[in-house]
Parts: structure tokens; sequence; C-alpha cells
């Protein structure tokens, strides 16, 4: 229950971590974690502390999703965003001709913040789950919902006047 009245919250990914630098080299995943301190003191100077932006190698988002998804599902999001969030689906359009991508659904914020990005973020993908067939998908592509909601934050964050930080992630390999 005391996890209900935090102050600030967060959302990682079990193979994905914030840490205070980009490869743990010769150190243990221990050592360059950042801790509950830290990321609560940057918030005491951010509003919200996400992964730091990565660049495609493609020519933009667009481009990337379709290479590596279906781009037929980003054409979905981006219709449930003109009908439900018209003021939000021109940053996510400013976001697909970009090549800078915010990956990992990860974050970390003020709890009304987070629950405001979730209420938002929610809204859009059950209504695009709903437009979508995944029976053909693969395993991978089933994650399109993920997939969609990285390149939604962004687009979230565009329109909000926040203070943001960034940290670098870490992506573990499977075992």
């Amino acid at each position: 229950m005391a996890s209900l009245l935090a102050l600030n919250v967060g959302i990682c990914h079990y193979r994905r971590y914030f840490v205070s630098q980009d490869s743990l080299e010769k150190k243990q995943l221990e050592d360059v974690l950042l801790d509950t301190d830290y990321l609560e003191t940057c918030l005491k100077n951010y509003d919200i502390v996400i992964p730091d932006s990565g660049m495609t190698m493609q020519e933009n988002v667009r481009r990337h999703y379709e290479e590596k998804h279906n781009i037929n599902d980003v054409h979905i999001c981006e219709r449930v965003l003109q009908e439900k969030y018209p003021e939000d689906y021109r940053a996510f359009e400013w976001v697909l001709e970009r090549n800078l991508m915010t990956l990992g659904n990860m974050t970390v914020a003020p709890k009304a913040l987070f629950d405001e990005y979730c209420n938002w973020l929610f809204d859009i993908l059950a209504e695009v789950e709903m437009r979508i067939d995944i029976t053909s998908y693969d395993d991978y592509q089933k994650r399109v919902f993920g997939f969609l909601a990285e390149r939604l934050f962004r687009a979230w964050l565009i329109n909000r006047p926040l203070k943001i930080r960034e940290e670098h992630i870490i992506f573990l390999p499977e075992r």
C-alpha cells in the first residue's frame, strides 16, 4: 500500500535500466544503476526523467517503423490521435518526420504527471487495440502497443512545457 502513496513513480523494463554511464565495461550493474535518491534529486530540478534520445539509422522515425514493424499500425494510431487528441496529432507527425527517438518506455516523474501521461497513452492505445488485428503477427510484432507507445511518448512531451532530464539507459541481453 505504501507504493500507492509515493509522490514520484517510474517505470522501467526488466532488461533496461537508468544508469550513470551507457556501458558496464568492467563495472557491475549495481555500480552504475541510478538509485532512488539520485532520481528524486533530479525531480527537484526537472519535471520528468526520460531515457536519452537515440537517432535512427533510417531517414526518420516513420521510415524506421516501416522497416521494423507494420506501418499500418502507425496509420491507425495517427487516425486515433486525430480523433481523440488533434492537438497532439501534429506533434506526433513532427516526431515521425525526425530521426530522434526515445526508446524503452521508461520514465520517472511525479505521480500526478505520470498518471496524466498514462491516462492519455492508454486512452489512445485502447482505441488502437480495437482497430488492429494482431492475430497474424509473430511474438515480436505483437509488442506493437509498446512500439507505438515509444513513439507517442515523444509527441506527448512536445506539447507539455516540461523541464526534461535525459539519462543513459542500458539494455541487458536476454538470458
